[in-house]
């Protein structure tokens, strides 16, 4: 089995244990950035690795999430950072370098320039790793995207005027955490093994937490950072429920990150050529029912956050289930002359009515079917009128022509 491990030393809490062998797991440890990890393991050649949290997203349908282990921040994260010439306000139509070893900081890049800063600078991807900042700096820019060790290396240059910490302006922006990468399993691989990687990873991680000063001077002789620095970095990696869906205690301001953003403005009509469109239906096509229901529950707690959850006794009549829309999910609906195939009387409606009034209910939802033999009078006479016996007569014509087709 093989294992991929980021080389930076924001990874050094979750495999020092493996590391120092306090911790052992029946895995070869591969060494790569983020985007090659990503790579290797949506192509089959490791098992269990960190993984972009785009691209998790984007191969849920092959990958097997495992818990209580993420590269997340709530707040500033220090090693993910803008480094401009300029107020990133004057960014329009500039060039911005974008680091060629990240996806998910690029993805979010990409959304604080359109929807927070309103600006739309040239992108171009250029190599952005420790060994590459001296000749970074002779490559035409006005700012550029660096994480990892060689951020936090460029902001102890201080040679650009401007640093912007994107898990700061995340924060600053939705008041939530963020989640950059987390760990996932091939789910064809040997389930067995995949949970004692797992088991090992989090001794490992419980072990290095346990250890930060020590893992503090390994990373200020492995990258020249600073010994206050690299403590103060590692004192960000406070333990956590890190797995991007639930969190540990629910209320206000205690929420886990997400990795799919949901708009401060609510739900607006979306273009179908933008980016966003294109990762909805990603969503839509691969995600399993779990991860939207994990999704959902990330927007409710951002729409509403307060602790409190209210109930009341409601009833979804379901008049018809003859429909012509063809929702891959839905198996309740029936195509046109189907045998199965029903549209509920007046008669029928008005005694479900009655039944949720009895037991004290407030509420209806009328529940169908797209049925193209309803006439359009059919919905708004039904909705308007009282349960009498009398209207519903009234209507059964248009009722048994609907059903019959």
């Amino acid at each position: 089995m093989k294992l991929g491990r980021i080389g930076y030393i924001n990874c050094y809490p979750v495999y020092a244990g493996l590391d120092r062998a306090v911790v052992r797991v029946p895995a070869d440890l591969v060494t790569g950035t983020p985007a090659e990890l990503n790579d290797l393991l949506t192509a089959g050649e490791l098992d269990v690795s960190v993984i972009s949290a785009v691209e998790y997203a984007r191969h849920a349908k092959d990958l097997v999430l495992l818990p209580d282990l993420a590269i997340s921040c709530d707040g500033p994260v220090r090693s993910v950072a803008l480094f401009s010439k300029r107020p990133v306000t004057e960014l329009d139509d500039r060039t911005v370098l974008l680091t060629a070893s990240s996806r998910t900081s690029v993805g979010l890049l990409e959304l604080l320039c359109r929807d927070r800063w309103h600006v739309a600078p040239r992108f171009a991807q250029a190599r952005a790793e420790a060994t590459d900042l001296d000749a970074l700096a002779h490559l035409p820019h006005e700012a550029v995207l660096v994480i990892g060790d060689a951020a936090l290396l460029l902001a102890a240059r201080g040679v650009y005027a401007h640093r912007y910490d994107l898990g700061a302006e995340w924060k600053a922006w939705t008041g939530l955490p963020f989640v950059f990468a987390v760990w996932a399993a091939r789910r064809q691989a040997d389930q067995d093994a995949v949970r004692r990687v797992h088991q090992g990873l989090l001794a490992s991680r419980d072990w290095g937490l346990a250890h930060l000063d020590v893992l503090a001077a390994d990373a200020e002789r492995a990258t020249g950072v600073s010994l206050a620095a690299c403590r103060e970095y590692f004192a960000l990696q406070a333990p956590r429920r890190p797995d991007g869906f639930l969190p540990a205690a629910r209320g206000r301001g205690r929420r886990a990150g997400r990795l799919a953003a949901i708009p401060t403005r609510g739900l607006t009509m979306i273009d179908r050529t933008s980016a966003d469109f294109r990762s909805f239906l990603d969503l839509y096509e691969h995600a399993s029912l779990l991860e939207l229901g994990q999704l959902a529950d990330a927007a409710r707690w951002q729409l509403h956050s307060e602790n409190v959850v209210t109930y009341i006794i409601d009833r979804n009549i379901n008049y018809t289930n003859v429909c012509v829309a063809d929702c891959k999910f839905c198996a309740f609906y029936r195509r046109p002359k189907h045998a199965e195939g029903y549209l509920l009387s007046f008669e029928e409606i008005g005694r479900k009515i009655e039944e949720l009034k009895a037991l004290g209910g407030v509420q209806i939802l009328m529940q169908g079917g797209h049925n193209p033999y309803i006439p359009f009078e059919w919905a708004t006479s039904s909705a308007t009128t009282r349960s009498t016996s009398t209207a519903f007569r009234r209507r059964r014509s248009i009722s048994s022509r609907a059903a019959s087709g």
